[in-house]
């Protein structure tokens, strides 16, 4: 396994809570939105995340804090899981 990502709710304290008892780290931390033209199952969206990328070793680490409510992927699973394993 080379990659986990996760959807957390609060991404500075998932971050130093990986950092912490995983050994995550440094991380790096970027906020995305979608692009204007960007569509999610055939529907217009502008999905707005925040995503840190850190290593563990050789496995990459994601976290993504949802940070609307926008149709996507990320919200589309935590309306079925809730926050977690993606």
């Amino acid at each position: 396994v080379y990659q986990f990502a996760y959807t957390v709710p609060d991404i500075k304290k998932a971050m130093a809570e990986f950092g912490a008892h995983m050994g995550v780290g440094p991380w790096f931390t970027v906020d995305y939105r979608a692009s204007p033209h960007a569509r999610y199952r055939g529907a217009p969206t502008n999905v707005k995340v925040s995503m840190a990328l850190g290593f563990a070793g050789h496995v990459n680490v994601e976290l993504f804090e949802i940070l609307d409510d926008e149709p996507s992927a990320f919200r589309e699973l935590f309306e079925k899981r809730g926050h977690g394993f993606h």
